[in-house]
């Protein structure tokens, strides 16, 4: 396994679901913190995020049986939300399709989660399947 190059990144950034804090106290014994006479700070540094406030590239996949107006029906879901398509490459193996777009996100008008089920229900309609990945994310899975 290749460990993580944290380089770039800012705590609490890729996995900002909550930082941990212990207040020092000399170990006593294993067990709940109050029964220890330990303190625990916990805080929330989950972003609210909110339409327009946005920004930064994604990646969208897009896998399924080949048909008509497969690209005219993500990217009419794509422009809808004011994303910028950046770049795009598509392939048809036999039957089977493949698409990848970057996307420039910063000017939607909706938020990530409203975007990724918007496409992921336009996928469902076109019968492929339709996932959407922020580029550091996308990029951090990849790595070789």
């Amino acid at each position: 396994m290749v460990p993580f190059d944290w380089r770039g990144y800012r705590r609490g950034q890729l996995f900002p679901i909550a930082i941990v804090h212990f207040a020092p106290h000399p170990p006593i014994a294993y067990g709940p913190a109050d029964s220890v006479g330990r303190s625990i700070h916990v805080a929330n540094t989950t972003k609210t995020e909110s339409a327009g406030s946005l920004s930064g590239r994604a990646i969208v996949t897009i896998i399924g049986s080949d048909r008509v107006g497969i690209i005219a029906g993500i990217s009419g879901a794509i422009a809808e939300a004011n994303v910028n398509i950046l770049d795009i490459s598509q392939s048809v193996i036999r039957e089977f399709f493949t698409m990848i777009m970057m996307v420039d996100i910063g000017g939607a008008t909706m938020t990530f989660e409203e975007l990724s089920q918007r496409l992921a229900r336009k996928g469902e309609e076109l019968g492929v399947r339709v996932e959407i990945q922020r580029e550091e994310i996308f990029k951090a899975m990849h790595r070789v």
